[in-house]
């Protein structure tokens, strides 16, 4: 058996996964960008973050699709790094590079995204809202009028490999 390591985040940097967003999103909007990165870290941590190799060839995926820094802001979780770094104009659909597989696991991991990100391109700013203020992970921490609140990781990810089991009982 031949196993492939990763690393621990599929994007070590950040800003090359924001960039991939903004390139496939029809309306990166602020608000619609934070919602799928949130979106796709908690699926993603829910699924591929919970594999281990078996068989005759496998790859080991990172644990996390990158470092996360979500807060419970009003309009639901915020990652604070990438919000700071949208505020000063740092990335933009005109200037966002779409990514391009180069690891072994790679063209598996930009498939999930690309797959997340045609659901979250059909709905509205108000409407991605509405479905992460549903999230425990979320309402459990938030307080009117706070927005520096930190939403741990770990409960994320509980909350959607619950979610998924949920999902998958026939």
């Amino acid at each position: 058996m031949v196993t492939l390591k990763s690393q621990e985040y599929a994007f070590p940097d950040k800003s090359v996964l924001v960039n991939h967003v903004y390139s496939r999103l029809d309306n990166p909007t602020l608000v619609k960008v934070q919602k799928s990165l949130y979106l796709l870290w908690a699926y993603y941590s829910a699924t591929y973050g919970t594999l281990y190799p078996c068989g005759d060839v496998d790859i080991e995926y990172p644990k996390a699709l990158f470092k996360p820094d979500f807060r419970a802001w009003r309009y639901g979780p915020v990652d604070e790094t990438v919000y700071a770094e949208q505020k000063s104009e740092s990335f933009s659909k005109e200037t966002a590079k779409e990514y391009i597989p180069s690891k072994p696991w790679d063209t598996e991991v930009i498939s999930f995204v690309n797959d997340l990100l045609k659901d979250t391109n059909k709905v509205n700013d108000f409407g991605l809202v509405a479905r992460t203020h549903q999230d425990k992970s979320w309402s459990s921490v938030y307080k009117e009028g706070e927005r520096y609140i930190a939403i741990d990781p770990k409960e994320i990810k509980s909350e959607y490999i619950n979610k998924i089991k949920e999902a998958s009982v026939v």
